[in-house]
């Protein structure tokens, strides 16, 4: 199998669903329309629609916005998670897919640079664009997008696609017309807007807000495994000698000094190490608790391979799991089915929404 490697970013929803427009009578629980009803809601506008018409808002030809269409989805209905797969569609202005002579001169030639994408395939029109995928998982009321070499993402430019469905196209008991004929005299939408059975305005909102993980928040046992080095940083000034020495001392458990560079003053030590769950977090709290006294100038953090140069730093942790997938499984080399997608999903599950349930279970915690 030929590993492709999706980058898995965690969303929470501040809100989702009907509120009162009104903030005096803003409750945290809507009035309808909540994550699942939503994606359901969704999925019966799009049901049996062509490709082309599953945009929510018609966009201008003059508009430089990217349109957004629905490919696919797939909902799982033990866990209740939903996947789905969105496409960006490339702007007519933006010319087709564009080639290089492979063995031309450097420079601006005019005759070796060409078009190759044709918009029809076998007679029928061609919407270029890439895939998004995103996965929605109403149990947490959290999503996520997972992001391919050949895919892009835009959170943002989904989320407003889910308002527009929502206000513009999806029917609901909050859903209130008011027409108006044209001039051939053919009825047409004048106005929607949304109240309650009482008769109070409401407001669709679907906001969301990335999952900024806490380090100490994680499963640090399972974290522990993969770990392989650990990267001490040190800021120093010219008229001052490194301490990484010191710096060393409080990881007890030092194996091997790989490595030493010294970059716009700044100090990298990187140690071979194997560690626990309880020694992580032992660091951890200890560098904490050491932070105020050395002003900010040593971070440490660790890699999960001496060959991998990333590094996660204790002071700017972010958890950023990857889903892993048979690259052969892509149709065409241009998409992922939503199935294919959601049934890997749902074998790595809980090692994806591991950290997610730690930092949601430790919230609760400094709640109470």
């Amino acid at each position: 199998m030929i590993e492709d490697k999706g980058l898995v970013t965690f969303f929470e929803l501040d809100g989702c669903g009907f509120y009162p427009t009104s903030k005096s009578k803003r409750t945290n629980t809507p009035l309808g329309f909540d994550l699942k009803e939503t994606l359901d809601g969704i999925i019966g506008w799009v049901e049996g629609r062509s490709f082309q018409d599953t945009l929510p808002v018609d966009i201008s030809p003059e508009s430089d916005k990217q349109a957004i269409l629905f490919k696919s989805y797939c909902k799982n209905k033990e866990t209740g998670d939903y996947l789905f797969v969105f496409w960006q569609c490339m702007n007519e202005n933006d010319g087709k897919v564009g080639a290089v002579v492979s063995d031309s001169t450097v420079g601006d030639s005019s005759d070796d640079t060409v078009n190759i994408a044709s918009d029809e395939h076998n007679g029928k029109k061609l919407t270029p664009g890439h895939p998004m995928y995103f996965w929605f998982i109403p149990e947490f009321n959290v999503f996520a997008s997972i992001k391919f070499g050949h895919s892009t993402v835009s959170t943002d430019d989904v989320a407003s696609y889910i308002r527009a469905a929502v206000r513009q196209r999806i029917l609901s008991k909050f859903r209130k017309v008011i027409m108006e004929k044209d001039e051939h005299g053919v009825d047409k939408v004048k106005q929607v807007f949304f109240r309650d059975e009482g008769g109070n305005s409401l407001n669709y909102v679907f906001n969301q807000r990335m999952i900024d993980i806490q380090i100490d928040n994680i499963n640090l046992e399972e974290e522990a495994k993969k770990v392989t080095h650990l990267v001490i940083k040190e800021y120093i000034s010219k008229n001052k000698t490194t301490q990484r020495d010191y710096a060393l001392k409080i990881w007890g458990m030092t194996r091997k000094k790989l490595k030493q560079t010294l970059v716009k003053q700044e100090v990298e030590t990187i140690t071979e190490i194997r560690t626990s769950g309880q020694e992580l977090r032992d660091l951890i709290e200890l560098y904490y608790g050491q932070r105020a006294e050395n002003n900010g100038e040593i971070d440490i953090g660790y890699r999960t391979s001496y060959a991998n140069k990333t590094t996660t730093w204790f002071s700017k942790y972010l958890s950023r799991p990857h889903l892993i997938l048979d690259k052969s499984k892509r149709i065409s080399r241009a998409s992922y089915r939503s199935a294919d997608i959601l049934h890997e999903l749902n074998i790595q599950r809980n090692s994806l929404l591991m950290n997610v349930k730690c930092e949601f279970t430790n919230r609760v915690s400094n709640e109470n």
